[in-house]
């Protein structure tokens, strides 16, 4: 069972980097759902999974990203980083903090 786990972060992070719109929200949302749904084993199987860094590149590229996946992707980052502070460090390692910055600061 654990490779179908590897399987399925391996289609997230392939969806959030997709240049079909529909399938990155898709992504996020499936993320998002997964860390609230099932916090402690969701949390665990995205930082696991490496999807972590995915989540941290769309917000970095949020000028070209849809508001509602931001807002599933910002959620799911918020709450991964709620987790222990390996998880908070997983978003640190992956740029979040000044990617997160970034985006407030925009004007868009």
């Amino acid at each position: 069972d654990g490779g179908q786990v590897e399987l399925d972060m391996d289609a997230i992070r392939h969806s959030l980097m997709s240049t079909d719109a529909s399938c990155r929200l898709e992504a996020a949302r499936h993320c998002r759902l997964l860390v609230t749904t099932n916090s402690d084993e969701g949390i665990r199987r995205l930082v696991q999974g490496n999807v972590v860094g995915d989540l941290v590149q769309v917000v970095k590229v949020h000028q070209f990203v849809s508001i509602p996946t931001l807002l599933e992707v910002v959620w799911t980052i918020t709450n991964v980083a709620s987790g222990t502070s390996e998880h908070t460090a997983a978003i640190v390692q992956a740029g979040g903090i000044p990617a997160l910055i970034a985006l407030l600061s925009s004007q868009s």
